[in-house]
């Protein structure tokens, strides 16, 4: 599954933003300090994975948004065959509403994106496939089980 275009309704400082032009293969996004790259990538997890609910313990960032727009947004991806996707989501319980839109229908719920997604957990996801500099930096992340056997398959 390859990203082709990013839109977020709202989600922290962004509201009504697009971003285009993704290509197959390697997408570095770069900036100044404070313009958004951690906040992007945090979106674009959130949509694959659910939007977290904050709780007394739990000081989890929730990026309201603080410049308009209903928080949530869509990801335009490829799949392998050529096939293009439309994923949304929207907060809620269970980290909200999901949606996957195809040319002919439009299908709900995490285990179906589940499936789009060839059942890689969020851990998969945030420490192979998109990564913060910090993260990068930080070996720990890299200790799950799952991540190591998936990495040790992957150079098989």
């Amino acid at each position: 599954m390859q990203l082709r275009e990013i839109h977020i309704d709202g989600f922290g400082v962004f509201n009504n933003k697009r971003v285009t032009g993704l290509k197959p293969g390697v997408n570095i996004v770069y900036g100044k300090n404070e313009f958004g790259k951690t906040t992007l990538l945090e979106f674009i997890r959130r949509i694959l994975f659910g939007f977290p609910t904050k709780t007394k313990n739990n000081k989890t960032n929730l990026y309201q948004p603080v410049n308009g727009g209903s928080m949530g947004g869509s990801l335009k991806v490829e799949l392998q065959n050529g096939e293009g996707l439309v994923i949304s989501r929207t907060p809620g319980t269970h980290g909200g509403e999901v949606r996957i839109s195809t040319p002919q229908e439009v299908l709900r719920g995490q285990d179906v994106l589940n499936h789009v997604l060839g059942n890689a957990s969020k851990d998969i996801y945030q420490n192979i496939y998109a990564f913060t500099i910090d993260e990068l930096h930080d070996f720990k992340s890299l200790s799950g089980d799952e991540v190591k056997n998936r990495i040790y398959g992957a150079g098989l």
